[in-house]
């Protein structure tokens, strides 16, 4: 499959905005009224990669629980139909209201447009998918820490298989330098234990690796080659106090790719 760009002066997703209509029974107290903003990214098995952030409701569906059913970017239009979601999960992260899933299984249609004109079908396959309340107030300078709260099982492209998100690591984002960096991320499938680290740029409330991407590794007989891995991701909430991710891996056959979501740690150091 195709990687996906990513590099100086050609940003790996694009940026669309949109606003989910969201009124779920645990998060009643974080989102007041159905228009709060909200930011999300969305990676799928074949070349998916989307940011959202505030623009009409009618882009999105997400249904009595917060999962997300339907999105209709203009670049991305998928609808779950008779897929499942799994894998979802939520916290309030002090205000961020994250909440992530993951589509699996036939019945649903996905398809993408690429920035070059080429339409990309991806019915029936993984679509991961975190959100949460729009970043308002965010610091200037200074460290802050994020520590994992969860997230979906990656999905292997390739091999079709569902492995387990081992560890979030920690990721640290230095507002001085506009700087975001993930340590120690791993992933886990039968014989092969995948990790990530690197640096991505911060704009706003988005991050994303560029030029070489972030460093892999990976432990085991069943290791594939890995190409390339990349990860992106969001500031949600009062002052950031909760984080989105999607980290990918690029292998020669396809893509390894998952969600997880942060809480801000009381202190560097402190989580």
């Amino acid at each position: 499959m195709p990687e996906i760009p990513f590099g100086i002066g050609n940003p790996p997703w694009n940026v669309v905005q949109y606003a989910f209509r969201y009124r779920s029974p645990q998060d009643l107290t974080q989102l007041d009224s159905f228009d709060t903003p909200i930011i999300g990214i969305i990676g799928s098995d074949e070349t998916t990669l989307e940011f959202a952030v505030n623009l009409g409701a009618e882009r999105t569906q997400l249904d009595a629980a917060g999962q997300l059913i339907a999105i209709d970017t203009g670049a991305l239009v998928a609808t779950l139909g008779t897929a499942s979601v799994v894998d979802t999960g939520s916290h309030p992260s002090a205000g961020a209201a994250l909440n992530w899933g993951r589509w699996e299984g036939p019945g649903s249609t996905i398809t993408q447009q690429l920035p070059n004109g080429t339409v990309v079908h991806n019915d029936g396959g993984n679509l991961h998918y975190v959100y949460g309340v729009l970043a308002t107030d965010l610091p200037t300078s200074g460290l802050v820490e994020y520590a994992p709260v969860g997230g979906t099982r990656p999905t292997d492209s390739s091999t079709g298989e569902v492995g387990t998100l081992i560890s979030g690591g920690r990721i640290a984002v230095n507002f001085t330098i506009a700087q975001v960096t993930l340590n120690n991320l791993q992933v886990g499938f039968d014989n092969a234990t995948y990790t990530m680290n690197g640096t991505a740029s911060l704009l706003g409330p988005l991050f994303s690796t560029g030029g070489t991407g972030a460093t892999t590794s990976c432990a085991g007989a069943a290791c594939q080659p890995v190409v390339a891995g990349n990860f992106a991701g969001f500031l949600a909430g009062p002052g950031g106090a909760g984080l989105g991710l999607d980290y990918y891996f690029n292998t020669r056959s396809g893509v390894i790719e998952g969600v997880a979501g942060y809480r801000r740690c009381a202190s560097p150091g402190n989580c």
